[in-house]
């Protein structure tokens, strides 16, 4: 609990500090549908690597990376300009940079063994999410 709400008093001051361009918790879907949703809603794609996610223990699965669900985890967009001040107001907590915006339209995630696991057209994934609710 104590240090979920340091990570939260630290985001709170970049986003008072006008850092964060968009966030996102893990809590529903995991780190997965979390870059899903942000690049549906910035119509951006994204390239991220999941041998840089901070774990703690043994992770072997990918899949645990992608869609374990945690409130007290977030995921943060940062201009390029902001990232070394980011960093700075972060330290003490667990963060790592795990991949980037991209002006492409392409969600591309590399798995921890190098090997790409997710490489998909953002409004392909976008209208599989919906599709479900359409009645």
């Amino acid at each position: 609990a104590e240090l979920g709400y340091r990570v939260l008093t630290k985001v709170a001051q970049l986003t008072r500090e006008g850092l964060v361009r968009s966030a996102h918790d893990l809590s529903e879907g995991g780190l997965a549908v979390a870059l899903a949703e942000m690049a549906f809603a910035g119509g951006r794609g994204a390239q991220i690597d999941l041998r840089m996610v901070p774990k703690r223990g043994v992770i072997e699965a990918d899949e645990v990376l992608l869609f374990s669900e945690s409130n007290s985890r977030l995921i943060l967009e940062v201009m390029p300009s902001n990232v070394q001040h980011t960093e700075e107001i972060l330290r003490g907590v667990p963060f790592a940079r795990i991949g980037q915006v991209t002006q492409g339209l392409r969600m591309v995630v590399t798995g921890r063994n190098g090997r790409r696991v997710i490489d998909e057209d953002i409004f392909e994934l976008k209208e599989a999410w919906q599709k479900p609710l359409r009645w």
